[in-house]
C-alpha cells in the first residue's frame, strides 16, 4: 500500500513572566483555571530556577548566584535566587505573556496575549520554584468589615464598599512589603446587576468574605475581578457576557483540536426549583416541581413580587426538560475567548453538537510537553445561570 507524504507545521511557543515589571524569564509550565462558580480565578507557575530561603541567601550574599549540581559525568548549571531580591512573594504583582513566534511559512504573525494578570499568593521553594497565584480578586481578600445590612440595600453600594475598604488595606500592605510597582485599583462594574441584598452576620471578615457569602452562597449570582487599564472592574451579576461582545467562532475543522460534549435530554428528569427575591426588606423563596426532584437553586432573581417570581420559577421549570449540550471545546492559544463570552461552534463531524454555547469556564495549560491549550467549558441551556 502506497504512503502519502503527510506535511504539516509547528508553531513555536514563546512566553514570559513579569513580577512587579520585572522579567524573571520563561515559565517551565503555567495552568491558569477560572469558572463563573468562583469570584477568583488562579494560576500555578513552575520557573526553571531553584529558590532558597530568605535568611540562607543572605548568608551567601545578596542577589542572584549560579549553583552547580554535578550527577554522575554530566554537569547541570541553574539559577539559585533569593526571591525578596527580586519581589517573588505574596503581593507583587505578576504578569505572565504566551504567543507563538510568527510563521513564515503559513504567513500567519501572532499577537503577544496577556495571559495572567494578579498577584502572587504563595511561593513554594525548591527546582523548579511554583508560584502560585490569584487574579485581581486577590485584592478583596485585604481588609476587615465590621458592618452589617438588615435592611434592603443597592447592591452597587455593597461594591464599592468592600472596593474602598479593600483599596486601602491593599496598598497599606504593599507600601510595608516595599512593593512598589504599579497595579489596578478595584472598582464596582458598571454591568453588575442593579438590584439590593440583605446581609445581617457580616462582621471581622474581609470583603472576599463578604461578596462571595453575597455573591455565590445567599444569591446563587456570578462574580469575578477584571481588570481594565488601570482599574480593576468587580462584576456581580447572572455571568451573561455583555451583549457588545463579538461571537467567537470555533471551528473543528479550523481551530478546534478536541471536544468532549455531550447532549442530555431531561423530558422526563423531575426537577424542583427554587426561586429567591427580596420583599419588604425579607428574602423569600418560591419552589415548583417535584419534592424530589433534582433541585436547581437559581441565582437571586429581580422582582418585587409573588407573582413575577412564580411565573420566572415555572418557566425555568419548563427549560429544564428541553434537549441541551454540555462540555468542553480545546483550542491552541488562539482565537482569545474569556469567561461569558458566547461561541458560536461548528462540528463538521456530529452536527447535533454544532451551536451556539456560553463560556462557563477556562482552562489554559502551557509546557510540559503539550504546547499551549485552551480548554473552554460551555453550555448552551437557554437558562444558563442554573447549576450545572
Amino acid at each position: 500500500m502506497a504512503v502519502r507524504n503527510i506535511t504539516g507545521n509547528y508553531l513555536i511557543c514563546g512566553n514570559e513572566v513579569f513580577v512587579e515589571g520585572k522579567s524573571i524569564g520563561q515559565f517551565q509550565s503555567f495552568e491558569s483555571d477560572e469558572t463563573r462558580e468562583n469570584i477568583v480565578g488562579t494560576a500555578s507557575i513552575e520557573m526553571p530556577f531553584y529558590t532558597i530561603a530568605a535568611k540562607a541567601a543572605k548568608e551567601v550574599g545578596r542577589g542572584s548566584t549560579i549553583a552547580v549540581q554535578r550527577v554522575g559525568k554530566n554537569t547541570t548549571t541553574y539559577v539559585r535566587i533569593n526571591p525578596d531580591d527580586w519581589n517573588i512573594k505574596t503581593g507583587a504583582r505578576i504578569q505572565v505573556y504566551a504567543w507563538y513566534h510568527d510563521n513564515a511559512v503559513i504567513g500567519q504573525k501572532f499577537e503577544k496575549r496577556l495571559e495572567f494578570d494578579g498577584f502572587i499568593r504563595d511561593v513554594i521553594g525548591g527546582f523548579p520554584t511554583v508560584i502560585k497565584c490569584e487574579d485581581a480578586a486577590f485584592m478583596l481578600r485585604f481588609g476587615t468589615v465590621t458592618q452589617s445590612w438588615p435592611k434592603a440595600t443597592p447592591l452597587s453600594s455593597l461594591l464599592q464598599q468592600m472596593c474602598d475598604t479593600a483599596n486601602a488595606a491593599f496598598a497599606k500592605y504593599r507600601k510595608d512589603n516595599k512593593l512598589t510597582y504599579a497595579y489596578p485599583s478595584l472598582l464596582p462594574d458598571p454591568k453588575s446587576m442593579q438590584s439590593d441584598f440583605v446581609l445581617k452576620p457580616a462582621t471581622g471578615v474581609s470583603p472576599y468574605d463578604v461578596l462571595e457569602r453575597v455573591i455565590v452562597g445567599m444569591y446563587k449570582l456570578y462574580g469575578n475581578v477584571r481588570i481594565e487599564s488601570d482599574k480593576a472592574r468587580v462584576y456581580c451579576g447572572l455571568g451573561i457576557s455583555e451583549s457588545e461582545s463579538p461571537t467567537v467562532e470555533l471551528d473543528t475543522s479550523v481551530n478546534v483540536i478536541a471536544r468532549d460534549i455531550v447532549p442530555s435530554d431531561m423530558m422526563f428528569q423531575n426537577f424542583r426549583v427554587i426561586v429567591r427575591y427580596l420583599e419588604d426588606g425579607t428574602m423569600k423563596t418560591i419552589e415548583k416541581g417535584a419534592e424530589n426532584g433534582l433541585v436547581y437553586d437559581l441565582p437571586f432573581t429581580p422582582g418585587r413580587n409573588a407573582q413575577q417570581m412564580n411565573t420566572t420559577a415555572l418557566s425555568v421549570l419548563a427549560g429544564l426538560r428541553a434537549q441541551r449540550n454540555k462540555g468542553t471545546i480545546t483550542t491552541l492559544l488562539y482565537p482569545l475567548v474569556r469567561l461569558y463570552d458566547y461561541v458560536n461552534f461548528n462540528d463538521t463531524i456530529f452536527k447535533s453538537l454544532s451551536g451556539g454555547y456560553y463560556v462557563i469556564g477556562r482552562k489554559v495549560t502551557c509546557g510540559k510537553g503539550k504546547g499551549y491549550r485552551q480548554i473552554l467549558t460551555v453550555t448552551n441551556k437557554t437558562f444558563l445561570y442554573l447549576a450545572n
